[in-house]
């Protein structure tokens, strides 16, 4: 959406939620410090991060049916 091009997805809610729809000038204008920019970076990173530092569940070393 920041950059102007289609989305290419549909987003969907679980539960209700309110969203803004916020002018382009203004995001552009927050976009253009550092501190705005810093924070949408991080609003795209941490899903990653938490991702990475989550332990993975253990699979089994044996197949329950060659019991």
């Amino acid at each position: 959406m920041l950059s102007g091009f289609p989305t290419g997805f549909e987003a969907r809610a679980a539960e209700d939620t309110l969203c803004y729809r916020i002018a382009a000038d203004a995001a552009r204008e927050l976009l253009a410090e550092p501190a705005g920019l810093r924070f949408v970076a991080r609003s795209l990173l941490e899903p990653w991060a938490e991702a990475a530092v989550r332990p993975r569940p253990r699979r089994p070393t044996t197949r329950p049916s060659s019991r």
